[in-house]
């Protein structure tokens, strides 16, 4: 189940965060600051607990994928790609036309959940992550994206 997550999810989310971003975690304050901002934040949740989340900025017609991950142990089964759409829903209701993000170019599964939910790459930014670690910025459109 896609639900919208609240602040009492924050230690699940910093659990994924542990799990799926080791390097470079968000911390507890930059969660508590994402609710705070109002930014959509979304989880999905498997009954016993948040086992995926996304989180998207909308401003005025553009939304950015602030950051997606799912538990590793339930990966393969498409809740990436439900989150995504959800995150992709979201960001219509409330106006956006597109939606950015930035991905390391060797994030082969990203590539991949992003080209399957409408991403295009439209431009790199050499040694963004460091020195040969690129970023790919790939965009949608978000009609496109629905159907």
């Amino acid at each position: 189940m896609i639900r919208t997550a609240a602040i009492a999810d924050v230690d699940a989310l910093m659990l994924i965060e542990s799990e799926c971003f080791a390097s470079n975690p968000w911390s507890r304050d930059s969660w508590a600051a994402e609710f705070a901002s109002g930014r959509h934040v979304l989880a999905a949740d498997s009954g016993e607990g948040v086992i995926g989340l996304v989180a998207v900025r909308t401003s005025g017609p553009e939304s950015e994928l602030l950051r997606i991950a799912v538990r590793p142990q339930h990966r393969g089964r498409g809740i990436a790609s439900s989150l995504m759409k959800a995150a992709q829903a979201n960001a219509r209701s409330v106006g956006a036309a597109t939606m950015f993000l930035e991905v390391e170019h060797d994030n082969v599964a990203a590539l991949a959940l992003y080209g399957d939910t409408g991403f295009r790459k439209v431009a790199r930014r050499n040694n963004y992550y460091g020195t040969g670690r690129h970023a790919e910025i790939m965009t949608c459109d978000l009609q496109e994206a629905s159907a």
